[in-house]
């Protein structure tokens, strides 16, 4: 049986020692710590944080300063406290450092791993732009021949939490010449790395128009929306799900469970249900996905939600992210009987190939933000309603918020080389 983890206090000490093979020791047994979310702090506050840093200027060998990258993407994922510590210390500049150094490729790749978790903040983007990290970004997706595609794919991930930042942000990628590579990628053999530079030309045209234009003159919409389009057909094949509904009638509130069937709209971007309770399963007739009958259930997608993935084949779609309290029916008529008004808080769909119902979701809304934004379609929210998709990272689950824009998230470093490519091809 494996021994376990070592205490953060006696990890903390070995890191201290001058013998690299106890340094290795240290880091390793804070690696195997830092994956409890409670322990993230306690290494913080033992001064762990310091001594990782100090690890990762040394000249250590390249198995020593990997697992000191990894402990550190472990600590400042979903970890406010920790990623101010790292800010304040100087870590941004340490990370760009090994990304400038010739250590090795698996240096690289963790460190790329960092630098693309921190871009889902604006105060990180600020200083990653500051010291010089867009240039780095840019260049390797100017030659990326021969190039690792998970690096690849880090790279276009972290433009494109960088094009979700500030418009001076947005004007500095345009300025670094980002939009060409991006560009390139849509048209490449590499689908993840493609789709993920989709998100960072959409966020770099969000409420900007010079970067519009500048997508048009250079040939990127025509692509991009090509691209956005793929796999919007199994959208609209019906798939079972239950739903959960918050209940008022007067001044009670209950909440209520139905089963049904669904699909999508990938011209309005709606989710469309049929529940059994209504006796409606007869809208899903054979072969038959144009759910217009008049006893479907109509809701927007064009909101703050959240899609996770609580099993392979299940999809969740919570619509309470925020606080809110839930969805209602865009058909006032349905949304409300014998004076009940239902919302919508969350919707089962299982059984499905959930990574490749959410990759389509995830086109379906890009495209149609998109859309918007170039006033191609009529009716659509104004762009000033819209927020820019952000790519946030979490070890165990594979979430996407969506307010107005997705927002996805990417597995940590500890998971499987297959189930980060699957992630990445689905927008985590």
């Amino acid at each position: 049986m494996p021994s376990p983890p070592p205490k953060v206090h006696s990890a903390v000490r070995w890191l201290r020692n001058k013998d690299e093979a106890t340094k290795r020791k240290g880091a390793l047994g804070l690696r195997d710590l830092a994956t409890d979310v409670r322990n993230k702090d306690r290494i913080c506050s033992s001064g762990g944080m310091e001594l990782l840093l100090d690890l990762l200027e040394g000249p250590w060998t390249e198995t020593t300063l990997v697992v000191g990258t990894e402990v550190i993407a472990l600590l400042v994922t979903e970890n406010d406290d920790a990623r101010a510590l790292f800010r304040e210390l100087g870590g941004i500049q340490v990370v760009i450092q090994l990304l400038q150094s010739d250590r090795g490729a698996t240096i690289f790749h963790r460190a790329l791993l960092v630098l693309r978790i921190l871009t889902d903040k604006e105060i990180d983007r600020y200083m990653i732009w500051k010291a010089a990290g867009l240039s780095i970004l840019i260049e390797l997706l100017r030659n990326i021949d021969g190039v690792d595609t998970e690096i690849i794919e880090f790279a276009a991930a972290a433009l494109g939490n960088m094009a979700a930042g500030s418009h001076e942000i947005k004007d500095a990628l345009r300025e670094a010449d980002a939009m060409p590579p991006l560009i390139r990628l849509l048209r490449g053999p590499h689908s993840a790395a493609a789709e993920l530079a989709a998100v960072a030309l959409r966020n770099m045209s969000l409420g900007h128009r010079i970067n519009r234009e500048l997508l048009m003159t250079l040939d990127g919409l025509e692509p991009l929306l090509d691209l956005l389009s793929l796999g919007q057909e199994r959208l609209e094949f019906p798939l079972h799900c239950k739903a959960r509904f918050a209940e008022e009638k007067g001044s009670a509130r209950g909440r209520l469970e139905l089963d049904g069937m669904c699909n999508f709209n990938p011209v309005t971007g709606h989710l469309n249900i049929a529940l059994h309770d209504d006796n409606t399963a007869r809208c899903f007739g054979p072969g038959k996905t144009d759910l217009s009958d008049k006893n479907v259930l109509v809701f927007t997608l064009l909101r703050r939600l959240t899609i996770t993935e609580p099993e392979n084949q299940t999809l969740e779609i919570c619509f309470t992210a925020k606080g809110s309290e839930g969805a209602k029916c865009l058909s006032a008529r349905r949304s409300s009987t014998r004076h009940r008004t239902r919302y919508l808080q969350n919707v089962l769909i299982s059984p499905c190939s959930a990574s490749e119902v959410k990759a389509s979701l995830m086109r379906m809304l890009t495209k149609l933000h998109l859309q918007s934004e170039f006033n191609m379609v009529p009716g659509q929210q104004n762009q000033q309603q819209q927020k820019p998709a952000l790519m946030t990272s979490s070890s165990h689950t594979k979430k996407i918020m969506h307010s107005s824009s997705p927002q996805y998230t990417l597995p940590g470093p500890n998971t499987s080389s297959r189930r980060r490519a699957q992630a990445l091809a689905g927008y985590l």
